[in-house]
């Protein structure tokens, strides 16, 4: 399954030759747009947390979809994503569900953040606007697409594990309220390592990418419909935490 998941994102992405380095992937500029331009990627420790870092060639979060006048259906999601080789038990799911990846998305035509009033207007239900954060589950999904991929679906009367922050959605997703910023030309993700119990180690890479709601609203709800830029190049995951020595 993940050498098919990795196909299918290098085949929506431009191919791209890569310097790497130490300290996650280095990368060089290329002609996708700038906000969406990856040049540097990691993940590190900082205290009781796992910061998620992208830095972008333009400023980072500048641009976000164009409204869909309010409509779910056909609705885009912009993201800045970190695909990691986690298992999806690690973050509430049952296991090898797919690829999980830790993503920092908007989208003004919807909320899945139910838990959360990220604009404090007191309204927990009109911030999908906002920056937030996710984890997703990612499977292949030839309706999305020659080599698609869908966050994965939850089927009409299944009743799988889910995190205790999944907002009810029926794909895979959580919507866990990490902290996170965006400055100047860097998108940071901070997860508290006691809420997720990571593993020991793990690889990642660094993806930007738009999504699409299907119109009919079903299996596949969720497509990926664009990438712009992969960190790696070839999407191989060549980043681990810890940073292994030379």
């Amino acid at each position: 399954m993940k050498k098919l998941l990795l196909s299918s994102l290098i085949a929506l992405a431009a191919s791209q030759a890569f310097a790497h380095g130490p300290g996650g992937i280095h990368a060089e500029k290329s002609a996708t747009k700038a906000a969406f331009d990856l040049v540097h990627t990691r993940v590190f420790k900082d205290g009781t947390h796992l910061v998620f870092e992208q830095v972008v060639a333009g400023t980072a979060g500048a641009e976000k979809p164009v409204s869909n006048g309010g409509k779910f259906a056909t609705a885009e999601v912009l993201s800045y994503v970190w695909p990691t080789t986690l298992d999806s038990s690690v973050i509430g799911f049952d296991g090898k569900k797919g690829i999980v990846a830790l993503a920092l998305t908007a989208h003004p035509d919807f909320d899945d953040t139910p838990l959360y009033d990220e604009n404090n207007d007191g309204n927990l239900a009109n911030d999908g606007d906002d920056w937030h954060s996710h984890w997703v589950v990612l499977t292949p999904d030839e309706s999305c697409g020659p080599k698609g991929l869908k966050v994965r679906d939850i089927p009409q009367g299944e009743t799988p594990k889910v995190p205790k922050t999944w907002p009810g959605a029926p794909i895979y997703i959580d919507s866990p309220g990490y902290d996170f910023n965006l400055k100047k030309d860097t998108v940071t993700i901070r997860v508290p390592l006691k809420e997720v119990g990571f593993p020991t180690d793990f690889n990642y890479d660094g993806v930007t990418a738009a999504l699409k709601v299907n119109a009919n609203l079903h299996n596949p709800l969720l497509c990926v419909v664009n990438v712009y830029d992969v960190a790696s190049g070839d999407l191989s995951l060549p980043a681990s935490w810890p940073e292994k020595a030379n």
